[in-house]
């Protein structure tokens, strides 16, 4: 049983949502916030931590009343860290590290680097995509060493086995898909893509429909190739070829509808959206049920407040996030 301090990296904006989540499957609600960061007490295995979903990664936290990063490398300092990342070692397969640090070229982060490594049996790399990413930072007059958890970020998932330009990130669309009601028995993805927003829900209830449309062939493919590799959705997911702006689907067949819509940056542009985004709104009011919700992400926040300020929708709420350096928002409307 290993007694620690976790760090949860998370996206800035949905603290809440992994809060909510920690509590839901691990019984957490004592926890510590901060912009992007959720800490917590722990006792237990590492390897329960992986089934959080709104998580890019987990870190151990290891604290240090030290004047000097060269204090890490004392006798019982640098025993506390080793006997941390034994721990770590045992939750994950390593065979690479890196270490993070401001001024990390310096040669006492080299050497602090060298000697992690060489306790652990590990080759140092020279990039973020080594598999024990360790971080080293001044916090509150303390020094502060992270140890991530596994051999990859939770944000990099195991089913994605194609990366499409745009997709969304897999925590994001778990927090927009955890705004889903329960009582909802048909949920339809416009504009699916790779599939993100359809496959990252946690677990698929019986009896709710799923459907996924897109005009994109070739992003279907990717999707249906996505959806493949996670069993539990693959029977409940139906894959739609058609236009957001003019779909298949019934007149109020839906009770939820999402969307990652064209930010106008990589997909798209803003002057398309001043055509599309009104067009897409008017068939997801058509296709929900009476009292149905929209959770939809954006960055096109002007043209969003035009088209939601008339009576056609009622906004629930707003939640901005911090993605890839962008700051979208999600919005949750209900029809009227």
């Amino acid at each position: 049983m290993f007694d620690c301090v976790i760090e949860l990296d998370v996206l800035p904006g949905i603290e809440n949502i992994c809060q909510a989540e920690l509590a839901d499957k691990l019984g957490i609600t004592s926890v510590e916030v901060d912009i992007g960061a959720v800490r917590f007490a722990y006792r237990g295995e590492l390897r329960r931590l992986n089934q959080l979903k709104s998580v890019n990664a987990a870190y151990v936290l290891l604290t240090y009343d030290i004047p000097r990063p060269k204090a890490l490398l004392g006798h019982q300092n640098f025993q506390r860290l080793t006997e941390a990342m034994e721990h770590v070692l045992n939750n994950d397969n390593f065979s690479t590290m890196n270490l993070n640090a401001a001024g990390s070229d310096s040669s006492i982060m080299e050497r602090l680097k060298q000697t992690i490594a060489a306790c652990g049996g590990l080759q140092v790399v020279s990039n973020n995509n080594a598999d024990l990413l360790v971080r080293v930072r001044k916090k509150s007059g303390q020094w502060q060493v992270l140890l991530r958890t596994t051999a990859r970020p939770y944000s990099a998932r195991e089913w994605r086995i194609h990366d499409m330009e745009g997709a969304l990130n897999g925590p994001a669309a778990y927090a927009m898909n955890s705004l889903i009601l329960p009582e909802a028995s048909t949920v339809i993805n416009f504009m699916c893509g790779s599939g993100t927003l359809l496959i990252e829900h946690d677990g698929f209830l019986t009896g709710r429909k799923y459907y996924g449309i897109d005009a994109d062939k070739e992003a279907l493919d990717i999707a249906a190739n996505h959806v493949s590799m996670t069993t539990d959705a693959e029977h409940q997911i139906a894959l739609i070829q058609g236009d957001a702006t003019k779909s298949p689907f019934p007149h109020g067949i839906a009770d939820v509808i999402t969307a990652d819509m064209p930010f106008g940056q990589l997909v798209g542009s803003h002057d398309m959206n001043r055509k599309l985004y009104p067009a897409v709104l008017s068939e997801i009011h058509r296709v929900l049920s009476s009292d149905g919700r929209a959770i939809l992400l954006t960055h096109e926040v002007r043209l969003m407040s035009r088209i939601t300020a008339d009576r056609q929708w009622i906004t629930e709420s707003i939640i901005k996030v911090n993605l890839r350096g962008l700051h979208p928002r999600i919005y949750v409307l209900r029809k009227t």
